[in-house]
């Protein structure tokens, strides 16, 4: 971890205890070097912030003094909702119709 990421670290550890509805994820941008290319990450600490289909919503980096970026962010960003929607997916699929076998059109008498 670098200088800054340490130094942010702990405050960021309170933050996510502050917020048990909101998922931190911590990555590694030494193991990660291909991954965070693709994201954009150009100097650290960065953070991405996303929420259920919204999908990204704000990128930025941030160091410990600048610390009320990310509460400015979290205050924006949070909701008392998810927006991913109702449950959709395997749950509502009727695997009874999908698997039973198609009827055939009764066959016309030949003459």
């Amino acid at each position: 971890m670098c200088a800054s990421c340490r130094a942010l670290f702990p405050k960021l550890c309170k933050t996510a205890q502050e917020h048990p509805e909101i998922l931190f994820l911590k990555v590694n941008f030494d193991e990660n070097k291909p991954m965070c290319k693709n994201l954009n990450v150009k100097v650290l600490p960065y953070f991405h912030f996303y929420r259920g289909a919204d999908g990204q919503l704000e990128s930025f980096s941030c160091s410990l003094a600048k610390f009320q970026k990310i509460k400015d962010a979290i205050e924006t960003h949070n909701t008392a909702r998810c927006s991913i929607g109702p449950n959709k997916g395997v749950g509502d699929v009727n695997l009874e119709t999908l698997s039973a076998p198609k009827s055939k059109p009764p066959e016309s008498p030949s003459s």
